[in-house]
């Protein structure tokens, strides 16, 4: 990663979820693909037909019908017995979740920062909506437990399922208290941790470990939204391959997350401008600061490596860089994932009212 990564820690909760935007996307509401019967009745209209305020037709009358909703108008001017059908409305529960590893941290704004405004503002509008928001930040270092005391083994944050604007409140104190832990208990965990694929501290088996305790603990049918790089070592497959054959260090994290029974999955592939093209990255009359003799830093692993950047090898990474994002993609629609590209020079307005409404998941 060419990333230097920076430490962003916003001073209010304005800095996450400034009330104008707030105010423009509170029209808008989560959409799912998919039919769901949520357990409370909320704003959302179902195709299940059942009894509400709003109604919807007449269908004939069927032996054990409640005669209550006979039309009894219809019934005086036609001698039939029809019953009203009412279109039903129930909730939908939405499943936050936000990748807090090292990786994250980079960029200015950071990644970090970026996906947890627009989370913020899915969760606030879902909330206004009076669906269930429930809010899950995975891959947070073992030192992060000095400042968030419910940090679970795994590296997991969660909050519980809850109902209303009231809740708007909560959601957004505990995105800025992961956005204050200091870099330097990113750095240290990283240097602590076991890089090898396979440990149960290596980056992509923390991952894949948060994600399938998110499947196995989810409840009701929604839609589950989850903010990461996907910058993760890749994993040996065992498939005896010669030569042997690499599968991405996302991929078993991502299977996991189609078995959230009910579900309907988007990814939020984050990335900063400059990890796409480090020129980006670089003021333009010191784009030729990137060439040269560099030490690169691994976020995740604390480990360093020196090389030379050369213009040709700057092509080379645009390339690998573009490929990266077009297999997750690739990846995703072949299990029924919804993927966005979120890049940290978009706002959370533009991302909410261009990508995610062109994928469905806001309307």
């Amino acid at each position: 990663m060419l990333i230097r990564p920076r430490s962003s820690a916003p001073p209010d909760p304005n800095d996450i979820l400034p009330p104008a935007l707030a105010a423009r996307i509170e029209s808008l509401d989560v959409r799912s693909r998919r039919v769901l019967a949520g357990r409370l009745q909320g704003e959302r209209r179902s195709k299940r037909r059942g009894r509400s305020v709003e109604f919807e037709d007449f269908r004939p009358y069927a032996p054990g019908d409640d005669l209550r909703h006979v039309d009894w108008n219809v019934y005086a001017r036609t001698d039939r017995l029809f019953i009203k059908v009412f279109q039903e409305e129930e909730d939908l529960c939405v499943q936050l979740v936000l990748d807090a590893s090292a990786s994250m941290r980079a960029g200015d704004p950071s990644k970090l920062l970026a996906a947890a405004r627009v989370l913020a503002a899915v969760g606030c509008l879902a909330l206004s909506s009076n669906n269930r928001v429930s809010l899950s930040i995975i891959g947070l270092p073992e030192r992060a437990r000095e400042h968030l005391p419910a940090l679970s083994a795994l590296g997991t944050l969660t909050l519980p399922p809850a109902r209303g604007r009231a809740a708007t409140p909560r959601l957004v104190a505990m995105l800025r208290d992961v956005l204050a832990i200091p870099e330097a208990s990113h750095l240290a965990s990283a240097r602590d941790s076991a890089p090898v694929s396979g440990t149960p501290n290596s980056p992509a088996d923390r991952f894949a470990a948060a994600l399938r305790q998110l499947a196995a603990t989810t409840t009701g049918k929604g839609v589950v939204i989850l903010a990461s790089d996907l910058l993760i070592a890749p994993l040996l497959a065992p498939r005896g391959q010669s030569p042997p054959a690499f599968e991405p260090g996302y991929a078993t994290g991502l299977k996991f997350l189609t078995q959230a029974s009910g579900y309907d999955a988007l990814l939020l592939h984050t990335l900063t401008p400059g990890e796409l093209d480090p020129a980006k990255e670089m003021a333009s009359s010191a784009r030729a600061a990137i060439t040269g003799d560099l030490r690169l830093l691994d976020a995740e692993t604390a480990k360093s490596l020196e090389l030379t950047v050369s213009t040709a090898a700057l092509q080379a990474y645009r390339q690998r860089a573009a490929a990266f994002v077009q297999d997750a993609q690739a990846f995703c629609t072949a299990r029924g994932i919804r993927h966005s590209l979120l890049t940290t020079d978009a706002s959370a307005q533009d991302v909410i009212l261009g990508p995610l409404r062109r994928a469905g998941v806001l309307g």
